[in-house]
């Protein structure tokens, strides 16, 4: 079994707020974890950090640490009802990449304290910070060995990813000049990160391109569509042949990452994103990219984003055609959702009521006219003109976006750029905004993982 850590940028600032409160001296935290399973492998999704009072503490010295647990008992007794997991988080000032004796001892006690608490197989772990903020632990049961965490991701303002079992990554000759430009530790990074990709059309397969060209190493790719003749003028690696055998675009684009010698897995979903089966493979993958201009398919993305702890990056583009011909504006926006923080929802970009609108239409096409006829229901936005320069421009803004924040090259504080908008009409019109405010409908959600529906919708049993 593999054990993997996600945890949201708001708890990992408190973790380094609690670890390291400025005297060099060890601290410790709680953290209470949803869960994500999958055939071989458990992902923890921190839903609460608790710091220790430093009441409770006992001991406290540069390289040693003990507390009272009698300040845990609610803590505890509301994992157990839940069935959460919990975390020993503690930090080392003096540095040092490992468990001591005196750690195993203490984990011991603790893992074994939990499991009798639980009376269930219920995954626990222990954690440690160093002073520069690394993290790396180690998962287990009462009377089992420990197993190290396989990787653990942090989605805030920056990602951070440590996978301190990886062995070091060997590079392909088609690597070479992302070594030049990133260096082999971001080169790495890439190539271990499952990336999901939802939507493969106008901006979606310029994404697709730049992603596999840079060496990520498993994609997932997700849209329900053929290629037809109107695809031809944007859509990569797309040709006639294909719009006449009406192939998908997820099976296109597919077949030319592996034609590319990057060794790059693909996996091919050739559906809606709303079902069981797409939902769970993003839920699975380290950073998503949103390509879609509708509103249901972005509502699912922000909450796969704050359930299962996931990085969340989106690109829309607003095209409009004037009456005579020509086009009279172009705009488009780059968002960048961290888990716990705003959402799509909350800055606007789209409604509830579109939402319902789109889940109608795509359940029950004969009902949504049927509502859309007597003005129960706004209508569903229908498609917008589209050329291939105008979507390689904002595509390529939202990869970089996403670079910025695994390989810091930009001066700008990438907390001051969760929203960018250009105007191509203006090109000194560009609107840059901070996150705001935590959504008030998803940021309570943020760990929840797996639940019976998924995401808490119903019919996604």
């Amino acid at each position: 079994m593999q054990y993997k850590l996600r945890i949201a940028g708001i708890h990992y600032a408190e973790l380094r707020d609690a670890l390291y409160p400025g005297d060099w001296k060890e601290a410790g935290a709680i953290a209470v974890c949803g869960r994500r399973g999958s055939e071989g492998c458990t992902t923890l999704l921190v839903q609460k950090i608790h710091a220790v009072p430093f009441g409770a503490y006992q001991s406290r010295e540069p390289d040693y640490l003990e507390w009272d647990t009698q300040w845990m008992i609610d803590v505890l007794n509301h994992a157990e009802s839940e069935d959460l997991s919990l975390i020993k988080f503690h930090s080392h000032p003096g540095g040092g990449s490992f468990f001591s004796e005196r750690d195993d001892l203490t984990d011991i006690g603790i893992l074994n304290e939990w499991s009798i608490l639980y009376d269930r197989a219920t995954p626990h772990g222990s954690v440690i910070m160093l002073p520069d903020g690394e993290l790396f632990g180690r998962m287990g049961y009462a009377g089992h060995q420990f197993i190290p965490i396989e990787s653990i991701a942090v989605a805030g303002n920056q990602l951070h990813y440590w996978q301190p079992t990886d062995q070091e990554c060997v590079f392909s000759d088609a690597e070479s000049r992302n070594l030049q430009t990133f260096g082999a530790g971001t080169t790495a990074i890439l190539k271990r990160l499952k990336v999901g990709v939802i939507g493969c059309s106008g901006t979606g397969s310029i994404v697709v391109e730049q992603l596999a060209r840079l060496g990520v190493g498993h994609l997932v790719l997700v849209d329900p569509d053929i290629v037809e003749k109107k695809n031809l003028n944007r859509v990569l690696n797309t040709t006639e042949e294909d719009a006449v055998n009406e192939r998908s675009k997820v099976d296109v684009l597919s077949d030319a990452i592996q034609k590319m010698g990057f060794e790059t897995q693909v996996t091919r979903i050739a559906t809606n994103l709303v079902a069981p089966k797409p939902i769970q493979e993003i839920a699975s993958c380290d950073v998503v990219f949103g390509c879609v201009d509708g509103a249901e398919g972005r509502h699912i993305l922000n909450r796969i984003s704050s359930y299962y702890v996931i990085p969340y990056f989106d690109v829309g583009i607003d095209l409009q055609a004037s009456e005579h011909g020509g086009i009279s504006q172009v705009t488009g926006a780059v968002h960048y959702i961290q888990p716990g923080g705003s959402s799509l929802l909350s800055r606007g970009i789209y409604s509830q009521e579109e939402v319902e609108a789109e889940a109608l239409r795509r359940s029950d096409p004969e009902l949504y006219a049927n509502h859309l006829k007597q003005n129960y229901i706004a209508g569903v936005k229908e498609d917008s003109p589209a050329v291939l320069p105008i979507n390689m421009h904002y595509a390529s803004l939202l990869v970089l976006e996403f670079l910025a924040r695994i390989h810091k090259y930009r001066i700008t504080d990438d907390a001051e750029l969760a929203i960018q908008q250009y105007n191509l009409e203006d090109v000194d019109n560009v609107y840059r905004a901070e996150d705001g405010l935590p959504c008030a409908a998803l940021a309570k959600r943020v760990g929840r993982g797996d639940t019976t529906p998924l995401l808490d919708i119903i019919g996604l049993e």
